[in-house]
């Protein structure tokens, strides 16, 4: 049966050599250099104390918290592991080589309070080697003090911060804090400086994204193919990572601080509040010696983005475009023109071939009073959809004849000029020539030369000039190798020339052509059917009524289907009414 006053038991255990069951925590605040060894020599002391007493035994491995702030207990995994553990009733202490290890905030200080009444045991200070006794009126009286003290000491560490970072933004200081993807701190300097390797996957992402048109997925998988991870997640970049990259001007030598602020709380679980400041409230810290994408590049990169964001008829809320794309042709890209619900993909026979796209009204959360006016048009099949979207692309792409042939000459004298090294082959022959000349005249000094050091100063230049013979012509020779004929030159502009053809009519769609040049189609009520693609102008067409047409089917497709005369009839009916109606550009 323990004592009321814990301490004083413990203190006899220790004293008659009873076994006293222990626990040994260590914290540090941050990881930095100068504190990555403090939990190391935390546990060491314990360790050091536990041989001068022997009957002091530690019933668990010492729970460790690196890099936390004691001023919560949110966050510290293996704090919260001690409490669980304590609370199994068998431990007489908890051994600390300073309170303020264990917390840095009175309310913290009142909870262990709570349960060291609760659970019978004390805490043990290393540094004093004093055994807290709640019993004794001195003992807290110190202990409120110290508690007092620790708390004040992270207000005033708060304080300081906020100073610090004042200081910093009125002299527009750059601190590791403000190191992104592409760049890294020097500890020495205590200055962020150009990352080579990082910087060089910054330029491929924006040229990727202006010059080939890569969308941010397709560039996030690119990544992970190369094996590029976040800086500090190592995991793949994702899209959202891409999209910040993108638009973040410190890549252009325009860094940013007081981009976020805090307000600190501490106690039982209270965390720091943390937010972002408002745009006009940053600071702009220009450094264009971490420029790592030029001015033009980046400009065209925002100019991409906008056109991506923006649409040509601004929807409301509830009628912007579904965040999920889907797989299939045209998913998320229809909408109604009534109720602004988006349609979805779906099938009209048992064998699953024949698609159709259906407005998803009855699907979706409604407003009280809304009722479906779309009846008529409530449905497209795919078929059709193509029809008209592949005559759409195509009137757009036909008023492109003089950016295609202007393209190609573009291409044909870079290729032409790139691949031309007759000029560099001559400069170099011309070298080889001189130096050969050079070399003569150093020879004949040599054989003439009147006492050995001057044999040895004219055999120095000879042997100097023979190397850098050796240099030119192997550099001659890769010239050479690499200087291609006419012919085949020729008949890369053919294929070159045969490719910008093919993209001038768009004979069948995919995906990967309806994302790219597909921004929205939107079904009315009056059977009129608008396209918005991403680039060129907005087109209407009219669609069948569905109640008489099947307008995806052709009659080799549905021959199958019909089980009956009167499927036949029916079917024969329908068919003979297909029609796409007439298309113009509003």
């Amino acid at each position: 049966m323990r004592k009321n006053n814990i301490a004083q038991s413990i203190r006899t255990k220790m004293e008659t050599g009873e076994t006293v069951y222990a626990l040994n925590y260590a914290r540090t605040s941050t990881d930095s250099d100068e504190q990555k060894d403090s939990c190391d020599n935390q546990v060491a002391m314990c360790n050091i104390y536990l041989k001068r007493y022997p009957n002091v035994k530690l019933v668990e491995k010492p729970y460790i918290d690196k890099g936390i702030s004691g001023k919560s207990d949110l966050g510290r995994g293996s704090f919260a592991d001690m409490l669980e553990r304590i609370k199994q009733g068998d431990i007489d202490l908890i051994i600390v080589k300073t309170k303020a290890r264990l917390c840095r905030s009175k309310a913290l200080a009142t909870m262990l309070e709570e349960m060291m009444r609760d659970y019978k045991f004390s805490i043990l200070t290393l540094s004093d080697g004093q055994i807290y006794d709640s019993a004794d009126r001195s003992s807290r009286l110190i202990n409120g003090i110290k508690d007092v003290i620790d708390e004040d000491y992270v207000w005033g560490q708060s304080e300081y911060g906020k100073m610090s970072h004042e200081l910093k933004c009125e002299r527009k200081i750059l601190n590791n804090s403000n190191v992104v993807f592409g760049y890294q701190w020097n500890k020495e300097t205590k200055d962020i400086e150009i990352n080579i390797e990082e910087a060089k996957i910054i330029n491929q992402i924006f040229e990727w994204y202006v010059y080939l048109g890569y969308g941010l997925h397709e560039i996030a998988k690119k990544l992970a193919d190369m094996g590029v991870y976040g800086k500090n997640s190592k995991k793949p970049v994702t899209a959202s990572t891409l999209s910040q990259w993108l638009s973040n001007e410190a890549y252009v030598g325009l860094f940013h601080i007081n981009k976020r602020g805090s307000m600190l709380d501490l106690g039982e679980g209270r965390e720091t509040k943390r937010f972002q400041n408002p745009k006009e409230e940053w600071i702009a810290v220009p450094r264009p010696d971490l420029s790592i994408i030029d001015r033009e590049l980046f400009d065209l990169a925002q100019k991409i983005r906008m056109e991506k964001k923006a649409t040509y008829n601004k929807p409301l809320k509830e009628a912007i475009q579904a965040r999920y794309k889907g797989f299939h042709l045209f998913a998320s890209k229809i909408f109604c023109g009534s109720c602004n619900t988006q349609f979805i993909h779906d099938y009209t026979d048992r064998a699953r071939t024949i698609a159709v796209y259906k407005d998803a009204f009855f699907k979706k959360a409604k407003e009280l009073g809304e009722t479906y006016k779309n009846h008529k048009y409530n449905k497209i099949h795919e078929v059709v959809l193509s029809n008209i979207t592949k005559k759409a692309i195509n009137l757009t792409l036909e008023n492109t004849e003089a950016i295609f042939d202007n393209l190609y000459k573009i291409i044909e004298e870079v290729m032409k000029s790139g691949t031309d090294y007759s000029i560099k082959i001559n400069d170099l022959k011309q070298k080889v020539e001189k130096l050969e000349s050079e070399r003569t005249s150093y020879f004949e000094g040599w054989r003439t030369a009147p006492d050995s050091e001057m044999r040895e100063y004219f055999y120095e230049k000879i042997s100097d000039i023979k190397e850098q013979i050796k240099e030119v012509k192997e550099k001659l020779t890769d010239l050479e190798n690499m200087n291609q004929d006419n012919g085949a030159i020729e008949e890369q502009l053919k294929e070159v020339k045969k490719q910008l053809l093919a993209l001038q009519h768009i004979e069948t769609l995919d995906r990967s052509t309806v994302d790219n040049l597909v921004d929205r189609i939107v079904i009315n009520s009056d059977g009129s059917l608008y396209i918005t693609l991403k680039v060129g102008p907005k087109f209407r067409a009219t669609i069948p009524e569905y109640s008489e047409v099947a307008a995806s089917l052709r009659k080799g497709e549905a021959v199958r289907y019909i089980r009956n005369i009167k499927d036949f009839l029916l079917f024969w009916k329908n068919v003979g009414k297909l029609y796409i109606g007439g298309m113009t550009v509003l």
